[in-house]
């Protein structure tokens, strides 16, 4: 439906007209955490549950995984006709980064590099509690235990995580709040969702920062890299998960304070330059949209 009377566009009529075609606010939130929890549902009874957990081989776990992350995909990211698929797409804001690759890579390892400096002075000043053998370490410990683990912490578990946190659910929380907002309050579910209450805090900055580059982006992608980078970056600095002297050089004493705040310093200017760069981008990208659908509609006239 069109919002516009005797030719004067009204922006309260069109907000009014496009929520009526939209699923009510909390059926919308409720079923996007409802699929967030099937697939950590999945993953747990793969990977952490016992039994069932040490009777799933690895290589069958990955190949689990990875089948969940496919399926995912072929339903709301892959390009397929239908005017339903096209809404989905939409909603998950699946829009090719173009030119804003290289910059959201960038992005992405400046915010790791924050975030893992960030970790470590957090680390020393709220120790995590000790809770025995972690189920992800036991299970890494099997021949190709560490494959299904990298599959679903660093590729599908950051995709799929994306889509419907800042796809879906900081979207249609910034049609209804505005995008401050909606970044906010995304991350904040997103913290609690892990159900880790030690891991709040963090969690709760990475959210922000995937949050911020999809809305400057336009573009769930950037999130993703964000999410993968800083995934994997715990993986390779602890073995799948940080212990508490797992930042030696950074934690340490008033030296290794320093060094975190400086990597915290340095890496939150590069992301803020390159956010800026992507914002650039983005707008450049429009202005030629705008302009070429404009001459195009010149040439009908």
């Amino acid at each position: 439906m069109p919002a516009r009377f005797g030719g004067l566009d009204f922006p309260l009529a069109r907000r009014i007209l496009s929520s009526r075609m939209e699923r009510p606010l909390f059926q919308d939130l409720t079923t996007s955490l409802a699929l967030l929890f099937a697939w950590t549902l999945a993953l747990w009874a793969c990977l952490i549950i016992p039994p069932v957990a040490e009777g799933v081989p690895p290589l069958a776990a990955a190949g689990v995984v990875l089948l969940v992350g496919l399926l995912f995909a072929a339903r709301y990211i892959t390009a397929r006709g239908g005017a339903e698929q096209i809404e989905r797409r939409a909603r998950s804001r699946v829009r090719p980064l173009g030119a804003q690759w290289p910059w959201s890579i960038i992005t992405a390892i400046a915010v790791s590099a924050f975030l893992v400096a960030f970790l470590s002075v957090y680390m020393r000043l709220l120790p995590p509690l000790d809770q025995g053998v972690d189920p992800l370490d036991a299970y890494a410990q099997r021949p190709y235990g560490w494959f299904p683990i990298v599959a679903a912490v660093v590729f599908v578990g950051p995709l799929i995580e994306e889509v419907i946190f800042r796809g879906w659910i900081q979207g249609r929380l910034s049609r209804e709040f505005g995008p401050e907002s909606a970044i906010t309050s995304a991350a904040a579910l997103f913290a609690v969702a892990h159900l880790e209450l030690w891991g709040v805090p963090y969690l709760f900055v990475l959210g922000v920062a995937c949050g911020y580059s999809v809305y400057v982006t336009r573009s769930i992608w950037s999130g993703v890299l964000i999410h993968l980078a800083f995934n994997g970056s715990l993986i390779l600095v602890d073995h799948y998960l940080p212990g508490a002297d797992a930042f030696p050089g950074l934690s340490a004493g008033l030296q290794g304070s320093m060094r975190a705040a400086a990597v915290m310093t340095v890496s939150a200017a590069i992301a803020v330059v390159a956010w800026r760069q992507q914002k650039v981008i983005r707008d450049r990208t429009a202005g030629e949209a705008v302009e070429e659908t404009e001459a195009a509609a010149g040439h009908t006239d």
